[in-house]
């Protein structure tokens, strides 16, 4: 019976192989090289890699493991570097995600698309199959990168402020060392004082003037329908950590929310209740960009107005169910023959 099992399995992934609608990235690397990346996941050293994609081969590339949390997981996540040749879309900077907590592989491919067609500038995000050293090493979402070329290819200034939200904390509350949980991204050389100083009018603007504060500083729309978006989705990793603000500095100057990181969407953490008004988690301080605008009637209202055109216009059974089931149908194959995974 088990040499039975090991034929059928065999068998399975070579007629997955012939049909591979997927696409391939190969990755050859010296094994202790990588194992010494592995066993020290915890840093950011690059090591050289040799890589290809859909056969056309990359020279001078770099890896090493990405994320927060996630980099303790068995399977972990990837970051490339190029730097001869940037990658098919010119990015010298490409993230290849695990997603080990999402054992449908989809939530961050889904929720990507869903926050596109809800009018939120969003990463690109596809699936593909990781070869190491010529043998299968799983299925993973291939993901953009948040960078210049993300801002100018979503219609945003490159030269805008652009920070991440790192580090757990990093809630845009009073007390948290700004410099220590977020990067600058781009345009370094405006330092840390445009973030702090929104925080910080983000918190004290008294009441009656909030919602004159947000239509003069705050991209409205996007203000709204991020946190409907997030709401939605029951985006159970963002607010504390895995978000950017961006600034048009040299333009309206108005700030705007971008997700990040979407594995953990859609009842991830099922353990936990997720109500609607939710800013952050419970280790963490709340968030004032969605806890206010919960708490403020004005804001309140055009919340549960924007959750009702959002129900209806994007997050509905008719539009959300059939890509579940397509990408189901895809990457069930697949997921059986994925040995890195839970």
């Amino acid at each position: 019976m088990k040499l039975l099992c090991i034929v059928l399995a065999a068998f399975l992934h070579v007629c997955i192989l012939q049909a591979q609608p997927l696409k391939s990235i190969h990755i050859e690397v010296d094994q202790t090289a990588f194992d010494d990346l592995y066993e020290h996941w915890s840093q950011d050293n690059y090591i050289p890699v040799g890589f290809s994609y859909q056969g056309v081969e990359w020279s001078e590339v770099s890896m090493r493991i990405r994320g927060d949390g996630s980099r303790e997981f068995p399977k972990k996540s990837l970051k490339l570097r190029f730097d001869d040749q940037p990658f098919v879309d010119g990015r010298d900077r490409l993230n290849v995600n695990a997603e080990y907590l999402d054992m449908s592989y989809m939530h961050a491919v889904v929720s990507s698309e869903l926050f596109r067609e809800a009018g939120i500038p969003c990463f690109s995000a596809e699936h593909v199959l990781v070869y190491l050293n010529g043998e299968l090493w799983g299925v993973y979402v291939l993901t953009e990168n948040m960078d210049e070329k993300y801002l100018s290819a979503n219609g945003l200034d490159p030269s805008g402020l652009l920070y991440k939200a790192t580090k757990d904390g990093a809630c845009m509350n009073l007390y948290e060392d700004v410099t220590q949980l977020w990067e600058i991204k781009n345009n370094v050389d405006a330092g840390w004082n445009p973030l702090k100083r929104f925080i910080h009018e983000l918190n004290h603007v008294p009441d009656d003037q909030f919602v004159e504060w947000l239509h003069k500083n705050v991209d409205i729309d996007n203000y709204y329908t991020s946190i409907i978006m997030n709401a939605l989705l029951g985006s159970g990793s963002t607010y504390y950590h895995n978000y950017f603000m961006y600034n048009d500095i040299y333009g309206s100057g108005k700030w705007m929310y971008l997700p990040w990181d979407l594995d953990q969407t859609m009842g991830t953490y099922h353990f936990m209740n997720y109500p609607i008004t939710r800013s952050s988690n419970e280790y963490n301080f709340d968030n004032p960009w969605a806890e206010r605008a919960w708490i403020h009637p004005v804001t309140r209202a055009a919340l549960i107005e924007r959750l009702h055109e959002l129900g209806t216009s994007v997050f509905n059974p008719e539009n959300v169910f059939p890509r579940m089931d397509s990408l189901q149908t895809l990457l069930h194959p697949y997921v059986l023959i994925d040995e890195t995974d839970q």
